[in-house]
């Protein structure tokens, strides 16, 4: 039998509930659905600083040396220490392209280099993040060689019939078509900003804006509220965290779900809401274009006030095949085929 060791401590504790800890742990459902023995490398003791002494020091040498047959997995960034893994899992470069101080970004370039000349195979979600590797990094024919594309999936529940008993009433109550959706984090490279410049071009200050999702490092709902003052929008619910199924009622009932990210690896959010049968207005970025393909509506990154109308303009003057657009989702974007490819890949 064959056996995998999967690195979840990060998952469980810095990533806990965070969409690369949901990717990892489904990683391992798809794993344990193939009948293959796993063992979870997690932390030994209770002090948080002590433990991660010890894990990141010790403790992942100690698994490596016991189980020197076993398929490593890496389901988040690499770090620098121990490099073993056969197998490395990852979403983007973001790290070392937008986020933290240049020595941050410094460390997070040869972690990732170290760690890709290690692996056996490297597995990412996307054409473009793919590329961007090739690009970056030195010993190209090496690295592109062990990559392997994987497109990524959303949750089963985006097929399934919404539960309106699990929707909140106040949620309940917001009517077909009479609000805006947006992701309301406040994190910057969500670049939301760019929402409250769509809405102000295209004078749609009177529609109500919705928000959701969690308050970016303790600040974001203040990077938001600090939008509202600039652009004058006062129209705004911000519903922070929700359920899925409150997701997917919203995501059906929105006038459109605007998502103007400047960088993305993936991108889950505006694929969920096509699922769900909405239009989508996203950054005209070459992962979304990757993933989203002709279904969504695309504005320019910078602020735009001729494009902006242009777009609003197609938007209303659309008429979505919602059929295509769901059958498109379940054709490229469920667990069960982004496991049997995962799978193939770990098998050969």
């Amino acid at each position: 039998m064959i056996k995998f060791v999967i690195d979840t401590y990060r998952l469980n504790t810095k990533y806990k509930n965070s969409a690369v800890s949901n990717y990892a742990n489904k990683i391992v459902e798809c794993l344990k659905k193939q009948g293959v023995k796993i063992f979870e490398l997690n932390g030994i003791v209770k002090n948080r600083e002590l433990n991660k002494f010890i894990y990141r020091l010790f403790y992942r040498l100690w698994v490596k040396l016991k189980n020197k047959e076993a398929i490593f997995i890496l389901p988040y960034n690499p770090d620098f220490l121990i490099p073993y893994f056969n197998y490395i899992v990852f979403y983007d470069l973001i790290p070392i392209q937008s986020q933290g101080n240049f020595l941050k970004r410094m460390y997070y370039y040869y972690a990732y280099l170290v760690n890709f000349l290690f692996a056996k195979k490297v597995i990412t979600f996307s054409n473009v993040v793919r590329n961007e590797v090739i690009k970056i990094f030195p010993f190209k024919g090496k690295i592109g060689k062990k990559i392997y594309i994987v497109p990524p999936f959303i949750e089963e529940a985006f097929f399934e019939p919404i539960n309106l008993k699990k929707i909140r009433p106040h949620i309940l109550n917001l009517k077909d078509s009479m609000f805006i959706l947006a992701f309301g984090t406040g994190e910057p490279r969500k670049n939301i900003e760019r929402v409250f410049q769509f809405i102000k071009n295209t004078n749609l200050t009177n529609k109500r804006l919705v928000l959701f999702g969690n308050n970016w490092n303790g600040v974001g709902y203040n990077n938001v509220k600090k939008l509202q003052i600039k652009y004058r929008i006062n129209n705004i619910l911000h519903l922070g965290r929700i359920s899925t199924e409150e997701l997917k009622f919203l995501m059906s009932k929105c006038e459109f779900f605007i998502y103007p990210s400047k960088a993305e690896g993936i991108g889950l959010p505006p694929i969920e809401a096509l699922s769900c049968g909405a239009k989508v207005i996203a950054s005209d970025i070459p992962v979304h274009r990757e993933f989203l393909k002709d279904f969504a509506f695309y504005i320019p990154l910078h602020n735009d006030i001729t494009k902006d109308n242009e777009i609003l303009k197609k938007v209303e003057n659309t008429t979505i095949d919602k059929e295509t657009q769901i059958k498109f989702c379940k054709e490229n974007y469920r667990f069960d085929i982004f496991c049997n490819k995962f799978w193939k890949i770990l098998k050969s």
